[in-house]
């Protein structure tokens, strides 16, 4: 016979159960829901507070100008540079183009940039890279006054972004990155974070801008020995390796945050181009959110390249760095 303070304890015990089904069921939901991130609106936002900013700023007398340099005819080149003249030509910054020549000698270059450098009217200079064989990147950057170094990557910059210095200038694309985790509401502190890449451009300064935060940062590249040793413990990915399908979802764990900084192009089928990333697009089952190739990192690298620019010209002008609000 079970007695009656037996029966109520087996009731308990059998709700605690199905309640605990019931949240494991709802968790087990929430953890196999996967999104593919796109940053069209984020962008958006942070161009129409860019143009809010140029317009402040040249009302109270203050100039703003980005100066552009392209090295030879270079069509990938030639594609970037036009979407950031027409970016800063809709939100109001203005925005000089100079097509160099392709034989341009070294003392040239640096001739050219250093005019920009003493020039008043220039807040904001850009060197697209890359530059034709004959000519040293590092050297050229480096000409480039810190102050107007939008693209954040003369040795400068680099070493006051290492120092956590806040009048560093941060290369766009990092910064992008960044800002996609805390519109997110990442907080990567603690977290197993492994980057893959290690440009100046891109790999090294996301790998220093995690561990500022305190994130436990592992860095790999293509000559990474057992790379997904590194990648099945992780939860959050970045890969800026530029090798298409290099992450492949038995490589990961599930849950893990996966942000594709890499660009392939590549003609399909039919004939037509085709853009992939450097994680295959068969992770996202894995992932909490996996960015869109294209339309996920690529146009937080625009919108940060021109608030950099509003930045630089703030920071000349004696005024505060501007707060970037990101929308909730």
């Amino acid at each position: 016979m079970v007695s009656s303070t037996s029966i109520g304890t087996l009731d308990i015990q059998q709700s605690a159960c199905l309640i605990m089904h019931t949240s494991l069921r709802k968790i087990k939901k929430i953890n196999t829901s996967s999104t593919y991130l796109t940053t069209k609106d984020l962008q958006k936002n942070l161009l129409n507070q860019a143009a809010k900013m140029a317009d402040a700023l040249v009302q109270k007398g203050n100039p703003i100008k980005l100066a552009v340099l392209q090295v030879g005819t270079n069509p990938a080149s030639s594609v970037y540079v036009n979407i950031k003249k027409k970016m800063a030509d809709q939100h109001d910054i203005p925005c000089d183009v100079y097509l160099l020549d392709e034989d341009m000698p070294q003392e040239m270059l640096h001739k050219t940039i250093e005019d920009l450098n003493n020039d008043t009217s220039v807040t904001g200079i850009l060197l697209q890279l890359p530059l034709p064989q004959h000519l040293n990147a590092r050297q050229a950057l480096d000409c480039i006054a810190p102050e107007k170094d939008v693209d954040g990557l003369t040795v400068i910059n680099a070493g006051l972004l290492e120092m956590n210095a806040p009048e560093a200038m941060q290369p766009a694309t990092p910064l992008g990155v960044m800002r996609i985790l805390d519109w997110q509401k990442i907080d990567v502190r603690g977290m197993d974070v492994t980057v893959i890449g290690r440009s100046n451009l891109v790999g090294r300064p996301i790998a220093s801008l995690l561990g500022l935060r305190g994130a436990t940062v592992t860095v790999c590249h293509l000559d990474t020995k057992d790379l997904r040793a590194h990648l099945k413990n992780a939860e959050l990915v970045v890969c800026a390796a530029g090798h298409a399908g290099l992450v492949q979802p038995n490589d990961l764990k599930q849950g893990v945050y996966l942000i594709d900084v890499g660009i392939t192009p590549i003609e399909g089928s039919d004939g037509k181009r085709k853009i992939l990333g450097d994680i295959d697009p068969t992770c996202l089952p894995k992932s909490t959110f996996q960015t869109k190739v294209p339309g996920g990192v690529g146009p937080m690298t625009v919108a940060s390249l021109m608030t950099n620019a509003i930045d630089a010209a703030y920071l000349q002008a004696g005024l505060p760095r501007p707060t970037w609000q990101l929308p909730q």
